[in-house]
């Protein structure tokens, strides 16, 4: 009994730490390294990863969210979302309703799509920018939504 008790309050010590963060910075629990499942709507599975994505060449080293969509319908759709992003706990394009913000892709009955280094470019709705890794950092991704998402049917 009083091992139990023991191992619960240590637990509930440990817990307490591990979500204790500053005010501009994400705990690691909120920035997973594998697929984690964002949302689902009409079948369709949105799930969202922390990577990071460095270009040698040319010095670049950033930390970028992907997203990948998952179609578990027996249909074709067209998804829409406008990106909303916080930046240092500011959201930054909350009362912009700019195209810039606006995103569509298609993915095909029992498809998949998701976004990489390597796709970020063919794929731009599918990688939100985080942080540069190799410079000080005065821009951070403290927070991202998908707003408006809609699933059409083609």
């Amino acid at each position: 009994m009083k091992k139990n008790i023991l191992l619960l309050f240590i637990v509930a010590i440990i817990s307490n730490f591990g979500i204790c963060k500053a005010s501009n910075i994400i705990s690691k629990a909120e920035q997973p390294k594998s697929w984690t499942l964002l949302m689902e709507k009409s079948g369709i599975q949105v799930f969202y990863k922390y990577a990071d994505c460095n270009d040698l060449k040319n010095g670049i080293f950033q930390e970028m969210v992907y997203l990948k969509i998952v179609n578990t319908t027996n249909l074709n759709v067209v998804l829409d979302w406008d990106l909303k992003t916080w930046i240092n706990n500011e959201c930054s394009n909350c009362t912009n309703n700019s195209k810039e913000h606006h995103f569509s892709i298609k993915v095909n009955a029992g498809d998949f799509k998701s976004g990489s280094c390597e796709t970020r470019s063919e794929f731009r709705e599918l990688a939100i920018f985080s942080r540069f890794l190799n410079m000080e950092n005065k821009y951070l991704l403290t927070k991202f939504s998908l707003e408006n998402f809609t699933v059409k049917p083609l």
